[in-house]
């Protein structure tokens, strides 16, 4: 069975996107079009639909310059997977212990064995 980055990769390459050139402003563009539907959103599924629109267009991105998302994701998770913190209800966001102890637990994800074989990605 194909992986959604597979399907999206796919997707991309019959419609020749993902042979362009990786573009910074366009991916923004694109990103930034996609929040203003979220926060327009009216609905759970308007919300839901504009957040993995965002999700499509960075894997797109990512295979634009020539790496396989779903190994950048795992690769990613074993980074976040690897540090530990504690949520904070004052800021409402999780902090992650940045202890020389904690640090020394840290994975950093190895992206450059996350490229695509066939890479026609601009480095």
């Amino acid at each position: 069975m194909k992986t959604n980055f597979e399907l999206i990769k796919e997707w991309s390459d019959e419609r020749l996107i993902t042979h362009q050139a990786p573009d910074r402003n366009g991916f923004v563009a694109m990103i930034v079009e996609e929040l203003g539907e979220f926060i327009e959103a009216k609905t759970e599924e308007e919300r839901i639909d504009a957040m993995a629109d965002i999700i499509v267009f960075a894997y797109g991105e990512i295979a634009k310059y020539g790496y396989d998302g779903n190994k950048v994701m795992s690769e990613v998770i074993k980074e976040i997977n690897s540090r530990v913190g504690a949520y904070d209800p004052a800021t409402k966001k999780w902090q992650k212990d940045k202890s020389a102890e904690a640090q020394a637990k840290w994975y950093t994800a190895d992206l450059a064995s996350c490229k695509l074989d066939n890479s026609t990605g601009v480095k």
